[in-house]
């Protein structure tokens, strides 16, 4: 939550729907990736996330 907040400060002249859109699109990817290996038993939720995050950005979807 700390870091939330203080990304949202260093962001404060923007929509705030942009900043939590680019706060989550710059850590769900990595969260995800750290607990693939560790909890999960495959990176089957890894591997769709990246299929889905390719589509996203080569439709040029803004999030």
């Amino acid at each position: 939550m700390g870091s939330l907040i203080i990304y949202v400060q260093m962001h404060a002249n923007e929509d705030l729907r942009e900043i939590l859109r680019r706060y989550a699109d710059e850590l769900i990817f990595p969260a995800i990736e750290v607990y693939t290996e560790g909890l999960m038993t495959d990176s089957t939720m890894l591997d769709a996330f990246a299929v889905q995050q390719d589509k996203s950005h080569s439709k040029g979807d803004p999030k």
